[in-house]
């Protein structure tokens, strides 16, 4: 039974990163065929902009009682660093007794750790713009 639950698993994250790498290959694929170098442009723009509002959301103490950093960027904790930390999303989740998103995970925080009075809409953007800044953390 651990063999089939390590193999759906590594198949979820498989497809997981396929589809992340499909879109990062091919963000364009809706257009209508326009200019490569105007399009590239504008994805760049709007991811730079998610990573910063990711960033600022990161930070923030509105709404919470901690913030994500005051775990995630704690040097007594380096374990939590999601710079260097080993991670991948979609995954089982123990306590969850299921496969998460990124996105679940980050909700999971908000109210467990973090004392948030609600999740976030998983297809707001706000969650889509701290997803985009842990992701770039993870390139650095």
């Amino acid at each position: 039974m651990r063999k089939l639950g390590r193999t759906v698993v590594v198949a979820a994250r498989t497809a997981h990163a396929a589809v992340f790498a499909g879109a990062a290959v091919h963000p364009g694929d809706d257009d209508d065929g326009g200019d490569d170098a105007e399009a590239k442009k504008l994805e760049t723009e709007a991811l730079t902009k998610a990573v910063a509002r990711g960033n600022e959301l990161f930070q923030s103490k509105d709404g919470v009682k901690k913030t994500c950093a005051s775990c995630h960027e704690n040097p007594e904790k380096p374990q939590f660093n999601l710079a260097t930390r080993a991670y991948s999303y979609p995954c089982y989740s123990r306590k969850a007794k299921n496969v998460v998103s990124l996105g679940m995970k980050i909700n999971e925080m908000l109210t467990n750790k973090s004392g948030a009075a609600k999740e976030m809409d998983l297809k707001g953007a706000d969650i889509i713009a701290i997803e985009a800044y842990v992701a770039s953390l993870k390139s650095k």
